[in-house]
Parts: C-alpha cells; sequence; structure tokens
C-alpha cells in the first residue's frame, strides 16, 4: 500500500523536477556535447579527456540495446507464433465467448464497432477509386466491421470476406444473408493460402489490423511471410490494395509488444515489401490507423 504522503502530488513533483531532471539533464548534455566534439575533430574544439571512454560506453551500449532488441524479438516472435493461433482459436480470447451465443445474439455482433475503413473511404474517396460494382476481398475480416461498411456502401459489389477464426464468420453468417456476400477459413500463415487465387482476381483488396500480429517463429521467419502476404495480395488485386493498421506497420525501428498473455505485436515497416511492384505506394492516415494504399500502374495512372 502506498503511504498518503506519496500519493501527494507535490512531493513527487519536486523530487523529479528539483533533483532527478536536472541531474539527467545537465548529465545528458555533457555526454552529447562530448560525442558531438569527438565526432567533429576540430582542433580548436577540443573534447575533454572523458570524450574517449564516453564514446566507448555510448557506442558499445548501443551494439548491445540493438543486439538486445533483436534477440528479444526474435525470441518473442518464436513463443507467440503460437500464442496467437490460441488467442484466436475457438478457445482463445479473441472469440471467447461466441460459441455459446444465440444466432441472434452472433448478429447482434457483426459490424462492431465499425469499420477502420470507413474514415479512408471519407477522406480519400478520390485516390481510392472504389466504385460500385467493384469486388472486394476483405483479409481479415474479423466480425464483419469492414464488410458492413462495404455492403452499404456499394449495394452492388461482391465482397469474399475471410478470416482465420471460424468464431468470428459465424457472426457474419448469422447477421447477413445477401447473395453478394460470401466467406470462408483463410490462415495467412500458410504461405501458399493464396496460390489457387488468380492473378488480378479482386478489384480491391481490404486487410485492416491484421499484418501486425502476423508473425513467424523468429525475425526473419516472420519478414518472409508478411513479405509473402504483400506480394501476393499485390497479385490478386486488380486495382487497389489497402492494408489498415497501426504505425507499427510504417515503424522505422523492429520491435515486438506484448499486449496480453497470448497476443501480441510486432512493429516493422512493410514498405520495403513494395519495392519493385509495378504501382504507386502511398501512406494515408485516419484518426486512429494507419494505411498503406498500393494501385497497380495502370490504376495509378487513371488517378493522376
Amino acid at each position: 500500500m502506498i503511504p498518503n504522503f506519496i500519493k501527494r502530488p507535490t512531493l513527487p513533483a519536486i523530487v523529479i523536477r528539483h533533483l532527478l531532471v536536472p541531474a539527467l539533464f545537465f548529465a545528458e548534455r555533457y555526454i552529447r556535447d562530448q560525442i558531438f566534439l569527438w565526432t567533429l575533430g576540430n582542433r580548436s574544439l577540443r573534447p575533454s579527456p572523458l570524450a574517449l571512454p564516453i564514446v566507448f560506453a555510448v557506442r558499445v551500449w548501443r551494439y548491445l540495446a540493438r543486439q538486445f532488441h533483436r534477440e528479444y524479438s526474435d525470441f518473442a516472435l518464436i513463443r507467440y507464433t503460437g500464442y496467437v493461433k490460441r488467442h484466436y482459436s475457438k478457445d482463445g480470447r479473441g472469440y471467447f465467448s461466441y460459441s455459446d451465443l444465440s444466432q441472434d445474439e452472433k448478429a447482434a455482433l457483426f459490424g462492431q464497432p465499425d469499420g477502420r475503413v470507413r474514415p479512408f473511404l471519407y477522406a480519400y474517396g478520390d485516390l481510392l477509386t472504389y466504385a460500385d460494382g467493384d469486388s472486394f476481398f476483405d483479409v481479415g475480416c474479423g466480425r464483419g466491421q469492414n464488410v458492413k461498411v462495404i455492403l452499404a456502401a456499394y449495394p452492388n459489389s461482391p465482397i469474399h470476406a475471410v478470416d482465420v477464426s471460424g468464431e468470428a464468420l459465424d457472426v457474419i453468417n448469422a447477421a447477413v444473408r445477401d447473395a453478394r456476400l460470401t466467406t470462408g477459413p483463410l490462415d495467412l500463415s500458410d504461405p501458399t493460402v493464396f496460390s489457387s487465387v488468380s492473378d488480378g482476381a479482386y478489384d480491391h483488396v481490404i486487410m485492416s489490423h491484421v499484418l501486425s500480429v502476423l508473425i513467424g517463429p523468429g525475425l526473419d521467419a516472420t519478414h518472409h511471410l508478411r513479405r509473402t502476404a504483400v506480394r501476393e495480395l499485390i497479385r490478386v488485386a486488380r486495382k487497389s490494395m489497402l492494408i489498415i493498421d497501426g504505425p507499427a506497420i510504417i515503424s522505422e525501428t523492429d520491435h515486438f509488444d506484448i499486449e496480453q498473455k497470448d497476443r501480441g505485436s510486432f512493429a516493422s515497416s512493410i514498405l520495403p515489401y513494395f519495392d519493385g511492384a509495378p504501382g504507386r505506394v502511398v501512406v494515408l492516415k485516419s484518426s486512429d490507423s494507419i494505411a498503406v494504399l498500393y494501385q497497380p500502374a495502370a490504376s495509378a495512372r487513371a488517378t493522376g
């Protein structure tokens, strides 16, 4: 139990403001200046005798930190490869209560919360070039959040929605009786999962908040798995592919984040996966998500 005098906001503020902050501030100022002077190598602006050990210590620390983060991420990815699958399994936390629900109760969950594709439709409609009658492929559809948005926005468009969770697909199928919608299972951890899908099979591909939790047994395996998924989705998209996620998909540094016991995400930029693809790549933003839009060369020319 924390004593009341510590809970008072004034005491921690005094200690932090007048003791810790000044000490850390002036120490960092001195260290960074010595590193700068050492790197500058100007005879008239010589560093102190402590510069060499400071530079050496900082370089060793940065090297060890990089190695630690790499090894930590690699270890975590190996472990969470199985954990994440369990999270989204029938007995996992992802959809843990769905099996006991009635059909009406499942139907009530359809499309909740609102699909993250909606703000992108409003803000970037001209760039996306979605048109009524175009076909859509929703990869990792969950409870149909984006399916609901697309069905309403494009009443003549067919949608094929897939997800690794049969529980999630049950929610969609309980709510929707529409010939335009088809659903099916799909496990992105299988690199051959799109082998039966023809080139340009769908006008538009949407993947929302899936890629950051798509992980393999280690760093190299995760990058290979994600690169394969992105390249395959590029192949099957005739007009556009939209990958919606958090900032993790354009992160400049690789790192693994543990979110809960069986769910974690790996932050790493997916932009290099588009290298060599014959088209345009654009990064878009909404209030709570980042999206990477890819358009093949022909579609990119059509939208200017």
